[in-house]
């Protein structure tokens, strides 16, 4: 095995970690509502509840499907491709409308 190719169990373990990622950056997220320099709490968490629902929901999706292909131990599917595809556009778009609402109140 060349060097820089790395084994099943690496990439599984890689795959994995960045799903436990998603769930720990929706967590932090939450963490901030909570901050000393935020002064309405409530507030807050209702404007980064959407965020944080859908980094959640996304990581729920990627992780069901790595779950079906490890125990399946088969490549993964069209379709699974584009859940995961879907999933993490969902995030992202996710991230960049809440991006744009900070914008806009802070103009």
């Amino acid at each position: 095995m060349n060097a820089v190719q790395k084994s099943d169990t690496e990439q599984f373990d890689e795959v994995f970690n960045n799903i436990a990622k998603l769930y720990d950056h929706a967590e932090n997220i939450l963490k901030t509502a909570y901050h000393e320099s935020i002064t309405d709490h409530d507030q807050f968490v209702e404007e980064i509840e959407g965020l944080v629902k859908q980094i959640e929901e996304s990581a729920n999706t990627l992780a069901e499907d790595f779950s079906r292909v490890i125990e399946s131990g088969k490549e993964p599917t069209n379709a699974m491709k584009v859940r995961v595809s879907s999933a993490l556009r969902k995030v992202l778009l996710c991230i960049d409308e809440y991006r744009q609402r900070v914008k806009d109140n802070n103009q």
